[in-house]
């Protein structure tokens, strides 16, 4: 029963796909739905729909909650019962915010698509780059350190010399697994701004 269902939650995964990088109408999923990654470590999950999501490990505990305020530009990160962050989505600004909302964190779009992560002085910390092949993830010296590459079947960030640190079969924003390669941001950060790519259209 337990397989069943979670086939089935990947089936919705797939059908309430969120489009990709660089392309206008992104859409986010209507439903409860499941996205699944997996690195060397095993198994994760994103789990959620518009208004709330959750972040859980391969024996399916809540690593983290993500629960979208009234507002629907404010998403409040949740660990073990109590808020430890937030962010704010005002596009094409996303802010990520310690608990007590100081900014820790900005993602911002730039005119050309590229996405640059910057800290709370304004200081550029990773640029995001569409490439053919996918994204790419350089760092404050224009080293790349990840690249998101697509295929027909799988979406994977790897390292700069070609290695696989995480893969997905869902049908998810490209963006989704960028996040988790901006390393000076928290699993559960990585996983809130995931979570605002694949659920919510952003």
């Amino acid at each position: 029963m337990k397989r069943e269902i979670r086939a089935i939650a990947l089936a919705v995964a797939i059908v309430t796909s969120c489009g990709t990088f660089f392309e206008a109408g992104v859409q986010a999923a209507d439903v409860s739905a499941k996205v699944k990654f997996k690195n060397d470590s095993g198994e994760f999950d994103l789990v959620g729909d518009k208004s709330a999501g959750s972040l859980t490990d391969n024996t399916g505990k809540v690593q983290a909650t993500f629960t979208v305020m009234s507002d629907g530009k404010l998403i409040r990160i949740d660990e073990g019962g109590k808020p430890t962050g937030y962010v704010t989505m005002v596009a094409p600004k996303w802010k990520i915010n310690d608990a007590a909302r100081k900014e820790l964190f900005s993602l911002k779009q730039q005119p050309d698509g590229d996405y640059k992560l910057k800290d709370a002085v304004g200081q550029e910390l990773f640029k995001i780059k569409g490439e053919p092949y996918g994204l790419k993830v350089e760092d404050r010296n224009k080293q790349p350190v990840y690249k998101v590459h697509t295929n027909e079947d799988k979406m994977s960030l790897k390292s700069a010399d070609g290695k696989v640190v995480l893969s997905t079969k869902s049908k998810v924003d490209k963006m989704a697994l960028a996040c988790f390669g901006l390393d000076v941001l928290s699993k559960s950060q990585k996983a809130a701004l995931a979570y605002a790519f694949s659920f919510l259209g952003k």
